[in-house]
């Protein structure tokens, strides 16, 4: 198959991609305006530390579950990879009930604002973990019009927190009606893909991919423990303070939907391209990371150009804090963009323990440049911190890749120089 031809098929595939983390971006960015503008900023703090917890339950998920998926069966014939979204979703499934009964059991326990934005989250944990390997499922087979739709079921979610916002101060709330639109859109997922998950086959999955699924556990928990060290900044500078990154992290947020977007296409797409020999995936890859942090950058540099009105619409009373974070938060994001190449060039060379490698190193720097930060000046103090040091790891994420990618040219070019010196045995005589 040529080039040209390739590029026509995944270029809908590319425009669906963008379109569905087009629209993720929104709705990420619409719940939280509408929890920061209902709530107290230190509620808001709150609701932070909730996302928080799910965002490290979900990367757990991503690991064990999605990424293998895409990883291994983006090249697969239908059957296999229906076989596959079977296994997979049901043991999303399985995790999130798992995870949700012990979210429930803490939140119970705990008590208070958080405790009950805990309890909510283990009720309708299950059906974001399982509507999230949805979207995984569907870019694995090239499906990204089907991620799209789910995700327009999941903006259900938006009327009835924009109603929420204005009867209730109640985090719990807001954390059940957003769920519950992420639930029905995991229905919805299954009737798009025919399929049903299959949670007893939820381990058997998980043994068969450790070689990858293990690896990205371990990354995506040294990932967690950035988040987590939310919870010391709020113990450092008070909720408010964890409650102005958040609302940072909210602005800045189509920024982390469109990275994550871009490798829901690219990573299928490198696995499915990476064999041919006319492709240059260093070239790609940088292509790639220079054009996301120049995004990220005129991104910040329209933040700064937001008016205290609109900031305070968009995030409410935590606009006052949140605008400090603004202009660190974007640098720190345009490092993670100029990072993004290196990281699909990994995901699509299933180099695993190089990955896992750069990020165990990496994370002890981000732990401590957060609570460091928090320590000296607070939210800002963090905010600069972690840019200073995702612009910093830069080095060792391309130094990992281009490692990996030279390990993958080998074998071929060994190959191919053992063929050049095969003698031809012409016709006797």
């Amino acid at each position: 198959m040529s080039l040209s031809v390739r590029a026509r098929q995944v270029a809908p595939c590319a425009g669906w991609g963008v379109a569905d983390q087009g629209l993720s971006s929104f709705l990420n960015l619409a719940v939280g305006a509408l929890v920061a503008r209902a709530v107290s900023p230190a509620s808001f703090g709150a609701f932070g530390l909730m996302f928080s917890t799910y965002l490290i339950v979900l990367g757990a998920c991503r690991a064990l579950v999605a990424e293998p998926l895409v990883v291994r069966f983006s090249a697969q014939e239908d059957a296999e990879w229906r076989s596959a979204a079977r296994a997979a979703t049901g043991a999303a499934l399985a995790l999130g009930i798992a995870v949700g009964v012990g979210c429930v059991l803490v939140g119970l326990a705990s008590g208070g604002v958080f405790g009950r934005a805990l309890l909510a989250l283990g009720v309708v944990l299950p059906g974001l973990l399982l509507q999230d390997t949805w979207r995984f499922a569907f870019f694995a087979a090239g499906r990204g019009r089907q991620a799209f739709v789910n995700d327009l079921a999941a903006a259900a979610a938006l009327p009835v927190l924009a109603a929420l916002a204005e009867t209730t101060h109640a985090v719990g709330l807001f954390v059940l009606a957003w769920g519950a639109a992420g639930t029905c859109a995991a229905l919805v997922g299954g009737l798009q893909a025919r399929l049903l998950p299959a949670p007893i086959a939820g381990p058997s999955w998980i043994r068969s991919q450790r070689d990858l699924a293990f690896p990205y556990l371990g990354e995506y928990a040294a990932l967690g423990a950035g988040e987590a060290a939310l919870f010391g900044v709020a113990g450092l500078a008070g909720l408010a303070a964890a409650g102005a990154l958040r609302a940072g992290q909210i602005l800045v947020g189509p920024l982390r939907v469109l990275f994550l977007g871009v490798r829901l296409t690219a990573v299928p797409e490198g696995v499915r391209l990476l064999g041919d020999s006319r492709s240059n995936p260093r070239a790609a890859a940088v292509r790639l990371s220079a054009g996301l942090a120049g995004v990220a950058l005129a991104w910040g540099a329209l933040l700064t150009l937001v008016p205290s009105s609109l900031g305070e619409s968009l995030v409410g009373r935590s606009w006052g804090e949140a605008k400090h974070v603004m202009v660190p938060l974007s640098l720190a994001m345009a490092g993670t963009g100029a990072m993004t190449g290196a990281l699909i060039g990994l995901r699509a060379l299933a180099a695993a323990r190089r990955s896992l490698l750069s990020r165990v190193l990496v994370t002890p720097f981000v732990v401590a440049a957060t609570i460091a930060g928090a320590a000296v000046a607070g939210a800002p103090g963090t905010a600069w911190a972690l840019a200073a040091v995702t612009w910093l790891s830069l080095g060792l994420w391309w130094r990992q890749f281009l490692g990996a990618l030279a390990e993958q040219r080998q074998p071929a070019e060994a190959a191919r120089a053992s063929r050049a010196h095969v003698t031809p045995v012409g016709p006797r005589a």
